[in-house]
């Protein structure tokens, strides 16, 4: 993000999302690997657990001009076969899916992708936990 405005974040408005009103809206709560939707309407997010230091997370969608946030994954409830905590979601090119990350202690991964309302998520990747995926790009 720049330093202090985010240009065209709504689409079709001139509007600037100022850092400051995401802040607001996730209420100081740490937050991480941020991933604008195409359009620039969706922002995917790590919301990181409350506590000292680096913790898992869940991956969050903010709709930009409501501020509403939704969990799409949450670190607690890992979809069948996740053995790790998510993070680095990002937006597929037409918005329409979300691809993650799970990692655990950031030693190993494998790429799980979802639609881009959290449904139907899957994993994508046989790595067998052994290899180290440190981002995601489509």
């Amino acid at each position: 993000m720049a330093a202090s405005t985010v240009r065209g974040a709504i689409s079709g408005s001139r509007r600037r999302v100022l850092v400051g009103d995401l802040r607001r809206v996730l209420a100081g709560t740490p937050s991480a690997h941020p991933s604008w939707s195409p359009t620039g309407g969706r922002l995917a997010f790590v919301h990181l657990a409350a506590g000292p230091g680096w913790g898992p997370g869940d991956i969050a969608v903010l709709q930009v001009r409501s501020r509403r946030i939704t969990v799409l994954v949450d670190h607690a409830q890992m979809p069948a076969g996740a053995t790790g905590y998510p993070f680095a979601p990002d937006f597929s090119p037409d918005g329409a899916s979300i691809a993650w990350l799970e990692a655990f202690q950031d030693q190993w991964g494998e790429i799980w992708v979802m639609a881009a309302d959290g449904a139907s998520p899957r994993q994508v990747t046989s790595f067998g936990h052994s290899q180290v995926i440190a981002d995601l790009d489509w």
